[in-house]
């Protein structure tokens, strides 16, 4: 195969054409590059060649010998079946395939194989039924078989044999033109193979430490991507012009004054930098983590009165219409007293009752909107959000996050919290979220108990449930 270039359409590659371009399309396979990245999903270890007389039936097996004969005949479907019988100086091993005539003009008497399959016993014989094979002697490289082998991702029309030869020969003609991703500098500081090495590894390692060393420039080169973007990210959102808002004002105060108990030092810390966030004149993007029962709804909705008593309006988003009820039941018990208006929104509202919710929105009449993702659907209009709070933020897509801030509609974008139950800790954080600030909870209400987490297995299901119908008669409450 000639030279190609990365970008390149695969459709124009030896073999390929319109009808498998469309079959590869399907794999989000478009170009040279696509190719090349279409990772192996696993591999087949053929690296050890078993003697065909220590074979057993059912055993996945690489052999390797001398074919002995090779011949075809008719079933009484009128198939035709080849048969080709390897002597390895062990034993003798036959092989069969059905419908494969041209096979015959490559296993000549005395040639060389490597087969791989799995071993049957038929009529006392051992054998292999459609093995992959490959010929030993010529200089063609070994794809199927004696070596670690790919296996990749397929759709119809699509053979592993066809796609592990293609990627092989577009592999060798476009590395020369493969532009390095990875600046040489970072790479030797990091121990990181070329990508050229990489890619070669990753499709065709010649062994274990090979895929291993490929592996980890991919997956290096991967996560650095991401935290560039991630830090891109960041770098646009510092310079974006937010809403500068003023210090807190009747509506918090009151609020926290009513309430019959303290407000923990760690809720009042992330308020601080809540609040700071906001007042600072650039658009707020914090991650806000913590057990349950820690009190993160009570801090979202601190912030929350803090924009609207600025007169702004807010929204919470909530991942189901059984969490999205529970947060308005709650909320809806403390904005009552201080004449804050709330609405709940869901999938489930009818369709009168939406409009109506709509309407008042659009209106200004509702402070604060609490739902699910029908908070982002087309049609939903808030005009002066000044804040969106995403809860359990890990549970909804990415489009559905990122269309919150299209529900602003004077062109100015809201301050973003999202919350998490679940325990992060702070590297993997700054790696999963890199374009957050993270604030984190780390403190429970007095009274309140730490969560245990436990992995029960199995096995020790039925002692759990005796657990739990214990705690049943104690009176107590189960989830």
């Amino acid at each position: 195969m000639p030279a190609v270039v990365w970008d390149s359409p695969v459709q124009f590659l030896k073999g390929v054409g319109p009808v498998r371009a469309r079959a590869l399309d399907r794999l989000g396979i478009a170009t040279v590059g696509d190719l090349l990245r279409h990772y192996p999903r696993a591999y087949l270890d053929r690296t050890a060649v078993t003697p065909i007389r220590t074979a057993r039936p059912g055993d996945e097996v690489t052999v390797q010998g001398q074919v002995l004969t090779a011949g075809e005949r008719r079933t009484r479907r009128k198939r035709t079946l080849q048969t080709v019988t390897v002597d390895d100086g062990t034993d003798v091993l036959f092989c069969q395939w059905f419908g494969q005539s041209y096979l015959l003009r490559q296993f000549r008497s005395g040639t060389r194989v490597l087969l791989s399959g799995k071993v049957q016993l038929h009529a006392g014989r051992k054998q292999l039924v459609h093995p992959d094979f490959e010929l030993l002697g010529g200089e063609e490289a070994r794809l199927h078989t004696g070596r670690l082998v790919p296996v990749y991702p397929l759709t119809g029309g699509i053979g592993q044999h066809w796609l592990r030869r293609l990627i092989h020969e577009t592999l060798n003609a476009a590395l020369p033109a493969a532009e390095e991703t990875l600046p040489q500098d970072l790479r030797r500081s990091r121990g990181l193979c070329s990508l050229g090495a990489a890619l070669s590894g990753i499709h065709f390692p010649a062994g274990a430490d090979e895929l291993d060393r490929a592996r980890k420039r991919m997956v290096y080169e991967e996560i650095f991507f991401i935290q560039l973007a991630m830090g891109l990210r960041r770098r646009d959102r510092e310079a974006q012009a937010g809403r500068r808002l003023g210090a807190p004002g009747d509506l918090t105060t009151r609020l926290v004054a009513g309430l019959p108990f303290a407000l923990t030092a760690a809720q009042r810390r992330v308020l601080r930098e809540i609040l700071r966030d906001m007042r600072s004149g650039h658009v707020m993007h914090r991650l806000l983590q913590g057990d349950v029962g820690c009190g993160k709804t009570l801090v979202a909705l601190i912030a929350a009165l803090f924009v609207i008593e600025q007169g702004h309006q807010a929204l919470l988003m909530a991942p189901t219409e059984v969490l999205a009820r529970q947060h308005g039941e709650t909320i809806g018990g403390y904005c009552e007293v201080l004449g804050v208006a709330v609405a709940t929104l869901t999938g489930g509202t009818p369709a009168r009752e939406r409009r109506r919710i709509l309407d008042a929105v659009h209106a200004g009449e509702i402070d604060l909107l609490i739902g699910t993702h029908a908070l982002v659907q087309d049609g939903v209009s808030i005009p002066r959000l000044g804040l969106a709070v995403v809860d359990e933020q890990h549970r909804f897509g990415v489009q559905q996050r990122g269309r919150v801030t299209l529900v602003a509609r004077d062109g100015t974008p809201p301050h973003m919290l999202v919350m998490s139950a679940t325990p992060i800790p702070r590297s993997l954080s700054l790696t999963l979220y890199g374009d957050l600030d993270l604030s984190i909870i780390d403190e429970l209400p007095a009274g309140r108990r730490p969560i245990a987490t436990a992995l029960v297995t199995a096995d020790e299901l039925a002692e759990k449930h005796e657990f739990i119908r214990d705690q049943l008669r104690r009176g107590r409450q189960a989830y």
